[in-house]
């Protein structure tokens, strides 16, 4: 994604169109709040997510967040690719064996 902001943007669109409506699945992470004490209207942050517009085809979005010494992932599917339950399954799979591989 870097690549794009370095690139004129008459080039960037064009490479942009040849990918973006070529995807499934949109992964995006971002490291959140690092300590405890973060407030809002003076309630503690306890957990923390975010959301990704659609673009393209994709029809998977998952975000990572780190909050606190903790990491969340939120998922969001498109019922027409696969239902709520299939597709935490899925996903919720993949990151055991994933996490397993790095044990």
């Amino acid at each position: 994604m870097a690549l794009f902001g370095t690139l004129p943007a008459a080039i960037s669109v064009r490479l942009w169109n040849l990918v973006a409506f070529k995807t499934t699945v949109s992964i995006s992470n971002m490291p959140g709040p690092q300590y405890e004490g973060y407030e809002f209207l003076g309630h503690p942050i306890a957990n923390a997510s975010f959301w990704v517009p659609p673009i393209g085809t994709a029809g998977i979005f998952i975000t990572v967040l780190s909050c606190s010494g903790r990491v969340g992932c939120s998922m969001c599917v498109d019922s027409r690719l696969m239902s709520k339950h299939q597709a935490s399954h899925l996903i919720g799979r993949a990151l055991d064996n994933e996490l397993l591989a790095l044990s």
